[in-house]
């Protein structure tokens, strides 16, 4: 599943590149085999339910196996318009794991890989949560690839990927992500094989 940062940091056309950077990491994918969910963060409202009712800056637009073929998955992903606001990473992970991948099918089955995409631009809202929303990952064996752009701070890189070096990819500018995208589909690979 890939957390996409929807951020005020991040302007319209580096939200652009950011789908355009999901496409070539998925586009090597089979999605009749491989399951993909994509979900924007930006604000969380502390005093209510974590539902996607009541919490809608934490927005899934795609589910996890929702679309099966490409051009299904392309289609969705170009709907996608950004919020704005801040950044609550943290509270976007336990979402993205608690509610979003353990709808899917195969969730709890040992045999399933499940790996979370973070792109990140800049200092997370809820960095004091992070350990919290990190053990939940560990717990339910979730890998976790981390991206920084431009602003991202190096320490919350290593808190979110667990302090596993080879885990996290920087990039100064955005446009960057598109020469990140190999690697990061390679990384992924590699926790599915």
């Amino acid at each position: 599943m890939f957390l996409l940062d929807g951020s005020g940091t991040v302007n319209t056309s580096e939200f652009a590149t950011s789908l355009q950077f999901i496409k070539q990491v998925v586009e090597p994918f089979d999605l009749r085999f491989t399951r993909v969910g994509v979900m924007q963060y930006s604000h969380w409202y502390r005093r209510k339910p974590m539902t996607a009712a009541h919490q809608r800056f934490l927005q899934t637009h795609i589910s996890v196996g929702e679309h099966r073929t490409s051009s299904q998955f392309e289609s969705a992903l170009n709907s996608i318009t950004r919020h704005g606001f801040t950044s609550y990473l943290a509270h976007a992970i336990e979402k993205a794991i608690v509610l979003d991948m353990a709808q899917s099918e195969r969730f709890g089955d040992a045999c399933t890989r499940k790996a979370l995409v973070i792109l990140l631009d800049g200092r997370t809202t809820d960095a004091y949560y992070l350990p919290t929303s990190i053990n939940i990952a560990n717990v339910w064996g979730v890998n976790i690839i981390a991206i920084g752009v431009d602003r991202y701070i190096q320490q919350e890189l290593l808190t979110i990927t667990s302090r596993r070096q080879e885990h996290i990819f920087t990039t100064e500018k955005f446009s960057g992500l598109l020469n990140l995208a190999p690697d990061i589909s390679n990384t992924l690979q590699a926790f599915i094989s």
